[in-house]
């Protein structure tokens, strides 16, 4: 036998502090295994739980025809939202474009000191190509004007929202709006606006 393990044993059999130190290691490693085990095992049935119930969901979904009909209208509504888009080569005319019409309704109002505020143009997280321009609209407020008003931007053929309204009817009677526009950039707006140009000269 080697000398080493002649040594070793002749130490093991010698020391009883060391078989019960060793016996004591052996206990704690097999009690750990045990707690891991269960630890995995816990985990394993837990997942197992989840896919389960995740897999009666699928099933009963599936056995419901109305979901069919909900993508289809959800596409339709999306065409629709899609279509209300107008097209501009660059986000600087988005909010050209934006800004006329807003002007041409704000002087329609008929009250002196409606102050429009372009704000810069963000594109919108999630949908490619697509720009958010919002401008921000205050001044006296009059019950009757300001519906008119806010008529106005809801009546807007292009798809456009009022994100804030606040009205301070105590001693100042002001509003103030704020409307953002959606544009899709394109480079072949460009080509198009070009061509509409020279058409008309």
């Amino acid at each position: 036998m080697h000398p080493a393990l002649v040594d070793i044993r002749r130490q093991w059999q010698a020391s009883q502090r060391l078989r019960i130190g060793v016996l004591a290691i052996g206990a704690i490693l097999l009690v750990w295994l045990f707690l891991v085990l269960q630890d995995w095992r816990a985990s394993l049935a837990q997942e197992y739980a989840a896919r389960t119930e995740h897999l009666y969901k699928m099933q009963a979904l599936a056995g419901q025809d109305e979901w069919i009909e909900r993508a289809r209208s959800t596409a339709e509504a999306r065409a629709a939202l899609e279509a209300e888009l107008p097209d501009a080569a660059t986000p600087g005319l988005a909010q050209a474009n934006v800004q006329g019409w807003v002007r041409d309704l704000v002087k329609a109002y008929g009250e002196q000191g409606v102050q429009v505020q372009a704000q810069d143009a963000m594109p919108v997280d999630g949908h490619p190509g697509v720009w958010r321009v919002p401008v921000a609209i205050s001044g006296p407020y009059r019950p009757e004007k300001y519906l008119d008003l806010v008529a106005g931007f809801e009546k807007r053929g292009t798809l456009s929202t009022i994100e804030q309204a606040r009205v301070l009817n105590r001693t100042n009677k002001t509003f103030s709006l704020t409307v953002a526009s959606f544009f899709r950039i394109t480079p072949e707006a460009a080509g198009a606006q070009a061509g509409g140009a020279d058409a008309g000269d």
